[in-house]
């Protein structure tokens, strides 16, 4: 009769009844001299920093180490000195991740976890402060000498970290049918359509005023597609023939 005991070699177990969590191992080629993201932690980039160093361990099944749904094992049990080994290399990743001349600050830090609170503490700012900054920012841009991809890029990016910050309302009731969402979320592209228009320069005057006659209005993306195919042209503004972009009126 064969035997049916469990494979012990194949099929382990935690005391806690769960089977060998993946998050804990390290694959050929991972070593301490790797830095997690090309953007390194300075005094004032913590919000995009924290955005690519959580999108790159979430890649690796690692996130756990910092947003500490991976809890530190007890010392004793089986997998303690993997979650050690694991926690030490991501640590040393993050260190790496950090300017040179911010890095002694996190030298002595003792897991993945509070490295990661320490630098939220230190540089992340408060987000009040961040709101004000971000909209006077996005409310003083304009495209002045940036070619138009340069220009809305900029917005963009200004756009999307405020809506990080500052999320848009969400209706709570249950089985809503005021369709809230979908009303401030028209609001929101609205404003972030006439934002990218104001900061336009002059020469796209004619444009513009056709993009702001539709109705519905386009999306941002929509119109920036439209300028973008007169910037083309490189000559002068002229009328776009705006069935192209599959415009109702």
């Amino acid at each position: 009769m064969a035997d049916q005991s469990p494979n012990t070699s194949s099929q382990s177990t935690t005391d806690h009844g769960s089977s060998p969590n993946l998050t804990l191992f390290l694959v050929v080629g991972n070593h301490p001299g790797m830095a997690l993201t090309s953007v390194h932690l300075t005094d004032s980039n913590y919000l995009s920093w924290s955005i690519n160093i959580e999108t790159t361990l979430m890649a690796k099944s690692k996130v756990g180490c910092i947003d500490e749904t991976l809890v530190k094992l007890p010392e004793g049990t089986p997998e303690f000195n993997q979650w050690r080994a694991c926690d030490a290399m991501i640590r040393s990743w993050l260190r790496n991740s950090i300017s040179a001349n911010l890095q002694e600050g996190f030298v002595y830090v003792n897991s993945t976890r509070e490295l990661w609170l320490r630098a939220k503490e230190k540089f992340g700012q408060a987000n009040g402060v961040l709101i004000y900054q971000l909209k006077a920012q996005i409310g003083d841009l304009k495209q002045g000498s940036d070619m138009l991809t340069t220009y809305y890029t900029k917005l963009e990016k200004l756009v999307d970290e405020l809506r990080i910050i500052e999320p848009g309302a969400k209706c709570k009731c249950d089985k809503c049918r005021h369709e809230i969402d979908k009303v401030l979320a028209r609001i929101y592209e609205r404003d972030y359509l006439v934002q990218f228009l104001t900061g336009l320069n002059k020469i796209y005057q004619p444009i513009k005023n056709q993009i702001l006659m539709m109705d519905p209005l386009p999306t941002v993306n929509k119109a920036f597609a439209m300028l973008l195919q007169v910037e083309k042209q490189n000559t002068h503004i002229v009328p776009v023939d705006l069935k192209a972009f599959n415009v109702v009126y």
